[in-house]
C-alpha cells in the first residue's frame, strides 16, 4: 500500500466563463502520508478550499475537473461511483468546516447529529452508538456529554460547536481528517484549544490531517509539512520550519512578514 494515504496528481479545476474556462486550481500535486499533518496555506481565492472540497466530493456543480487524479489508499476518488464515495465519506475520510453553525442542523439534537455517521456506516446497536457518542464528546473536551446529547446547536458556544463538529468527524475514526479553516471564527484562546485538540487526535489515533488555513502562524502550530498556494498554483512546499525560516517564493515571504511578532 506504500506510505501515501492521499495523493493528488496534476489536479486542474476550472469554471466556464464568457471568455472560456477560468482555471482556479492549476496542476496541483501533493501527498499526505499515513499519520502526517500537512498544511495548505494561502489567501482567499488561492484554490486551497476548492482543492480539499474536491477531495471530499463536495465541489461546486459548476466546477469542471479538467485533469488529474485524487488517489485515496491507491484508488482514484474521481472515478468512483456515488455509492463507493459515500462509503468513504464520513467513514475513512471526514471534514471539519470553518463555521459549524452552517454545517450543524439547527433542528436536530447534538447526540443525533454526532451519531449519524455511525448509523450510516455501521450496524452497531443504538445503545452502543449512544455510548460511543458520549465517549467521543468527552474525548473532545466537552463537559457533561450525556446532557449535551439533548441540546441543540444554538444552545452551545462557538468553541463548543466546533468541538461537536470534530466529534462528528472523528466518530468513525477516519484515516484522514480534513480541517478547512477550523479556527478562523474563534477567539485566540478557543483557537489554541482547538489546535491542541487536533494534535491530541493525531497523537492518539495516528489520524492523518490535511489542515487548510490562510494563517501561517496557525499552520506552524500543528503541521509537519506545509504547501503554499497562490492563484491556484503551489508556489512552495516543504517541512514547516524550513519554509518558515528559509522561504524561497516572494508570496511565502509576504505571508511570513504578516505573522505577528511577540514583543
Amino acid at each position: 500500500m506504500g506510505e501515501k494515504l492521499l495523493e493528488v496528481k496534476n489536479l486542474t479545476i476550472g469554471f466556464p466563463g464568457e471568455t472560456g474556462m477560468r482555471t482556479v486550481v492549476d496542476d496541483v500535486s501533493f501527498t499526505v502520508g499515513y499519520g502526517e499533518i500537512v498544511g495548505i496555506v494561502g489567501e482567499s481565492g488561492s484554490g486551497k478550499s476548492m482543492t480539499v472540497q474536491t477531495i471530499m466530493g463536495l465541489k461546486n456543480r459548476d466546477a469542471h475537473i479538467l485533469s488529474g487524479e485524487i488517489l485515496f489508499n491507491g484508488k482514484d476518488l474521481l472515478k468512483m461511483s456515488a455509492e463507493e464515495l459515500s462509503g468513504i465519506q464520513g467513514n475513512d475520510m471526514s471534514m471539519v468546516f470553518q463555521e459549524p453553525m452552517t454545517s450543524l442542523n439547527p433542528v436536530k439534537k447534538i447526540g443525533w447529529q454526532v451519531a449519524e455517521s455511525l448509523k450510516i456506516h455501521t450496524s452497531m446497536p443504538d445503545d452502543e452508538i449512544h455510548g460511543r457518542v458520549v465517549e467521543i464528546l468527552a474525548n473532545v473536551g466537552l463537559p457533561k456529554p450525556e446532557e449535551l446529547c439533548q441540546k441543540y446547536p444554538h444552545q452551545l458556544s462557538g468553541g463548543m460547536r466546533q468541538r461537536v463538529m470534530i466529534a462528528m468527524a472523528m466518530i468513525c475514526w477516519p484515516k484522514l481528517l480534513i480541517a478547512d479553516e477550523p479556527t478562523t471564527a474563534l477567539d485566540v484562546t478557543v483557537q489554541a484549544q482547538i489546535l491542541q485538540l487536533l494534535r491530541k487526535i493525531h497523537m492518539e489515533a495516528n489520524t492523518s490531517i490535511l489542515f487548510i488555513s490562510h494563517d501561517l502562524n496557525v499552520v506552524k502550530e500543528v503541521c509537519q509539512k506545509v504547501i503554499v498556494m497562490y492563484q491556484g498554483k503551489i508556489v512552495e512546499r516543504g517541512y514547516t520550519e524550513e519554509v518558515l525560516y528559509h522561504p524561497k517564493h516572494d508570496y511565502t515571504k509576504h505571508l511570513i512578514a504578516a505573522i505577528p511578532r511577540n514583543k
